[in-house]
């Protein structure tokens, strides 16, 4: 999907990437991918009616790629994937039409930043585990 709107405005019209650079290609769906971390974004979203867009809701699925460990790993803002993960849903989607329902998946995830522990809290995506920050636990830090 290309953005024609700015920035975190996806398009009424999704065009083929065929054409993209890969280095903007990935850019761009790297950014949309964690704007799905905003609750007030997913709001958007549904008050703009682009989870009735078939073909955004493929393109949604299309997405699900990120959860590779190949590619989470770049993830700064990892509830991004739980977010994406949710939307597959049509249920989910469609309380997101409702403001009771934003209120109260904003203050979960409030109540998720004020009491999880980066060093406790991971999150496992395949075989690989990722902590929570977007640190992939893999990639131990190296001493200068």
């Amino acid at each position: 999907m290309v953005e024609e709107e700015g920035c975190g405005s996806p398009s009424t019209t999704l065009v083929s990437e065929a054409n993209l650079d890969p280095s903007v290609r990935f850019a761009q769906e790297i950014e949309f991918v964690q704007l799905l971390a905003n609750v007030e974004y997913l709001r958007y979203l549904a008050d703009q009616d682009y989870f009735t867009n078939p073909a955004f809701i493929n393109y949604l699925s299309y997405l699900q790629y990120w959860k590779q460990p190949q590619y989470s790993l770049h993830l700064t803002y990892p509830q991004c994937l739980y977010f994406l993960e949710q939307l597959q849903d049509s249920r989910f989607r469609a309380e997101l039409q409702k403001s009771e329902f934003i209120n109260w998946l904003r203050g979960q995830q409030i109540l998720h930043w004020k009491y999880h522990d980066d060093d406790l809290k991971q999150l496992q995506i395949g075989e690989q585990k990722v902590l929570l920050s977007g640190v992939h636990l893999g990639a131990q830090p190296q001493a200068p």
